[in-house]
């Protein structure tokens, strides 16, 4: 019985981690209103044509057409981006810009739940708790900031994805994983 007992509280405390160290980072989506490159901010007006002023984060990065870099965001853009809810103002770290190369993209925000890789699907968890099976056969990952391997992403870990659907099947084309490389 002690040995249960000691099972369940080690699980415990790793979904309480796990569930810590994504609930400060959400994902949303509007158009691009204006963007100021020297105070490294950009407002953005959501689908209730609310605005919110974002704070470009100190690794901020822009995909656009399917290319990263640390710049290029324009006023017009239609985006999904991954911020820190808990800061005001919120602190933007990846924004996915909706153009023709990504218009069938989105931005998911969860944890991992399992990775089969014969079949090459990751089962994820996202921000409303609902479970999703991706294909993952061309996806990059990226952990701790470098290039890495599917098969060394762990069960519980936080990621941002971005997720192309066609036709109702959806596949991960980017897993950028929340854990540094040192972690266990």
């Amino acid at each position: 019985m002690n040995c249960i007992s000691k099972w369940l509280c080690a699980a415990v405390v790793v979904v309480s981690a796990t569930c810590s160290a994504n609930a400060a980072e959400s994902v949303a989506g509007g158009v691009v209103k204006s963007v100021d490159t020297e105070k490294k901010t950009f407002v953005f007006t959501d689908s209730n044509n609310k605005d919110f002023s974002i704070v470009m984060g100190e690794k901020f990065v822009v995909n656009r057409g399917g290319k990263e870099s640390n710049a290029g965001l324009k006023a017009g853009d239609s985006v999904y981006f991954s911020y820190e809810k808990s800061k005001t103002p919120w602190v933007a770290r990846y924004v996915l810009v909706q153009d023709d190369a990504s218009k069938d993209c989105s931005l998911v925000r969860g944890v991992v739940k399992a990775y089969d890789s014969r079949k090459h699907e990751l089962t994820f968890t996202n921000e409303t708790k609902s479970d999703a099976i991706y294909s993952t056969a061309d996806a990059k990952v990226r952990l701790a900031g470098e290039d890495d391997a599917i098969e060394n992403v762990k069960i519980g870990d936080g990621a941002l994805a971005v997720v192309k659907t066609v036709d109702g099947k959806s596949t991960v084309k980017i897993l950028i994983v929340d854990r540094a490389r040192n972690e266990k």
